[in-house]
Formats: structure tokens, sequence, C-alpha cells
């Protein structure tokens, strides 16, 4: 990791803008149609003064060969995004997280297009492999974070994967009086490959993330660190900017372009195996995958090992899942699709008609959650026999569902593997030995 020569001030926002009250859901957004940045950007040229037009064109021209699938329009807004205004207060990220944190939603509403354009670049990118990120604040937070307490932080928040950076003369170093915040998400986004800070690992969370005090403790006199854990709230807080729905692959396809993949695509075997690892495959691959490895290929074995697949990429391939009579063996491991990307693959699978034998999602973020997706498909599908779920972050619960369902399967012995889930007790055995019964 590395650290950057010119100081992030959104690692340092100040917390206490996030409002206490319960705020309505950050939505309506989401119907926008997607236009280039400068499109998005109009109905905010009042309030971000003469500075933005110049600063658009800056980040355009920043962001010609966009990473991660994202086109210029989607990269140049989070370039935007992290660009200093002459005078910070005006800046574009804090009018931003001051709309999103107000309890007058309808102040968004000048924010929309914008928003539609950054959260589907966003959403796009691979949540971070980093468990727990850093933000601080130069201030004593203490009496407000109760061990117990659950809250919302409404605004685009902004974190480090390292702790000495807020420690650092440039951030913390310095100060009296520091809270630091050790975070424990799994939907990190690092956004340096698209930031004005190019030397900074800057990890941003959604608006709307529902936090649990889990702890706290005071290493020194002037520092205190309280852990936090993302919880699942109990209603959407953010509207997805699409819907997976809409991804049409023929229409995507047309736009988008791998001619490396298309090549190693074309020259495999019909019906055979498609070996695609470790290429750096992001979502937007995954419609060429589709279109000419399943449809036209109809290879048997797909293997996507380590490359940079998210939920939404996986769930491009779950929608031609069903109408392929030919793949027996996905293998998807170290790609964070998380849970909603298990739903995806899982709801897809969970058919009698489709005959796949072999799912690997080792390494893929999936928790419990993930399992009550799996565990239907198990019932729902008689075919499956062999499902890899090592170096995940399952616990004694997400055994005992998987488990229950494995049992329900008389006629087909499954191989279920779960090594490296790190949150397992002795109880799983248990559950294990029930199930071979």
């Amino acid at each position: 990791m590395s650290f950057s020569f010119e100081v992030n001030p959104r690692l340092l926002t100040n917390i206490h803008q996030e409002s206490k009250d319960i705020l309505e859901p950050i939505c309506g957004y989401e119907q926008e149609p997607l236009v280039s940045l400068e499109e998005a950007c109009q109905s905010l040229e009042n309030i971000l003064g003469t500075e933005l037009k110049s600063y658009i064109t800056v980040a355009k021209l920043n962001s010609k060969e966009p990473k991660h699938g994202l086109t210029q329009d989607e990269s140049a807004s989070i370039y935007l995004y992290t660009m200093e205004w002459n005078e910070r207060e005006n800046s574009l990220y804090v009018l931003l997280n001051e709309a999103l944190c107000a309890t007058d939603r309808s102040q968004l509403q000048l924010w929309s297009k914008y928003l539609k354009l950054f959260s589907t670049a966003i959403f796009k990118l691979p949540s971070t492999e980093y468990h727990t990120v850093w933000r601080g604040i130069a201030a004593d937070y203490s009496e407000l974070y109760q061990e117990g307490d659950e809250l919302t932080w409404w605004s685009l928040s902004s974190a480090t994967s390292l702790f000495p950076v807020l420690q650092s003369p440039m951030y913390l170093g310095r100060e009296k009086a520091q809270t630091i915040f050790a975070i424990e998400t799994k939907n990190g986004k690092l956004i340096r490959e698209h930031s004005h800070l190019k030397n900074d690992d800057e990890i941003l969370l959604l608006p709307g993330i529902l936090l649990k005090v889990t702890g706290s403790c005071k290493p020194t006199g002037d520092i205190q660190i309280i852990y936090l854990r993302e919880i699942e709230p109990p209603s959407t807080r953010l509207a997805k900017p699409f819907h997976i729905q809409q991804m049409n692959i023929s229409v995507q396809l047309d736009q988008y372009r791998n001619p490396k993949l298309e090549k190693m695509i074309q020259s495999s075997e019909v019906c055979g195996k498609l070996s695609l690892d470790s290429m750096h495959l992001n979502d937007q691959d995954m419609t060429i995958v589709v279109k000419l490895g399943i449809y036209e290929k109809k290879c048997m074995i797909l293997s996507l090992d380590h490359n940079e697949i998210t939920s939404i990429g996986a769930s491009t391939l779950a929608q031609s899942f069903s109408g392929s009579k030919y793949l027996k063996s996905l293998i998807l491991d170290n790609n964070r699709i998380m849970d909603e990307g298990v739903k995806s693959i899982a709801k897809a699978f969970a058919n009698e008609n489709i005959g796949l034998r072999t799912l690997h999602l080792n390494s893929t973020g999936t928790t419990d959650a993930g399992c009550d997706y799996l565990a239907e498909m198990i019932r729902i599908n008689p075919w499956i026999i062999y499902l890899y779920l090592d170096n995940n972050e399952i616990t004694d619960r997400g055994v005992r569902v998987l488990c229950e369902a494995i049992g329900s399967k008389n006629y087909y012995f499954i191989r279920l593997t779960l090594s490296g889930n790190k949150l397992l007790t002795d109880a799983s055995v248990d559950a294990l030995c029930h199930a071979m019964l």
C-alpha cells in the first residue's frame, strides 16, 4: 500500500455532520438516464461555480483509459468527486455529502443525474479485500459511540486500509484529541485507479451504511479507537443505480470490446474447458464470456479464477445459465462477488433442468446469507454434487443450513469443503456428521 504525497481531507471529514434523525432512503436518482459528465453536472453549475467546467475537462482528460470496465464519463465522475476546489467548502464532495445528510431529501434532486453516473461507476468497482478500514477525526467522540449502539452514516465515507496513515503528522499525528474508527466491512470500494490522488489508497463506503459499535479502547491518552461493524439494514437505505436485469448483453457487447479475451475464447474447443484465470477480467467482460463462451462455444467447464468480477458480473453470467444445457462446472474462486453475486448464481442454478455438477466459490466473500441461497439451490437441483466454499466468512449457522439441505438429498452425496472459514467452531463438525448419516 502507498502513502499519498497530498493530504486527503476526506479521511478526516467531520462526522458530526451526520444526521441523528432517521432519514428517508436515497432513491429516485436510479430512474435517471446515464448521460455524459457534462450533462450530469448541468444542474450543479449554480452551486459549484465557474470552476466546475474546467474541472470536468481535467477529469475527462485524466480518464481516457479507465479500468474495471467503466466508461470515460463514469471514471471521470469519480475523479471529479476527489478534486479540491480553490475553497474547500465549495468542493463537489463537500456539497454532495451535505445533501446526502440533509433531512430534506429534495436537496438531492439537483444531484440526481450526477449521482446516477457516479453510483453506477462505484457499483461497478470490485469490493476491497480489506475487512477493516480506518477513518479519523480530530476530536473525542467516545461519548457519542457507546458499545451496542447502531447508527447510519448517510454520507460517502472515505477510509484508508492503513492505520499509520491517520497517525502521520499530515493527518492526526499532531492532534491532542483523536478518535479513530476501525470499521469492519466487506463492501468498501478502492477508488485509486479513478481518483485525482493516484498515490492514495482511498476506500469509499457507500451512503446509508448501517454500523454497530462493537467496542472501544484507549491505547494512549490522546487516541480513542472505536470499533464498528457493518450490519445488514432492515430495509434498503440506498437504491442501486440500475437493475441488473436491465443489462442487455448484446447491446453491451456492441459497445465494449476485449480483443485478447475474444481471441482466446474463439480459439477454444467447442463443448470443452474454457480457462480464463488471472486475466484481470471485469464485469463487462462477462458479456463477452456469455455470448462467445457459453452460447457459442457451449463450454462445459468455465474457470474464472482470480479475476475482478463483482456481483454485477456474476448476475450477467447467471442470466445465461437457463439457456445453457452444457455447463457442468463453474469456477469463480477469488472473485469478490459477495452474497449478492452468490444469490444470482444460486437462483440461476435452482433449477432441476440445469445439469451443473460442480460449483467453486472459494474466497468470494460468502457469508451465512449466501449459504441460505445455496441451500435452496441444493434442495431444488439434484445434479449438484460438489460445492467448494473455502476461505469465506461462514459461521456455524451457515453450515447448519447447508447441511440440512444436503441431508434432504438422499440420492446424491455432495462434497462440501469449508476449510479456511475461521468463524467455524466444533458445532459445525456435528452438523456435517449428522448430514452424512
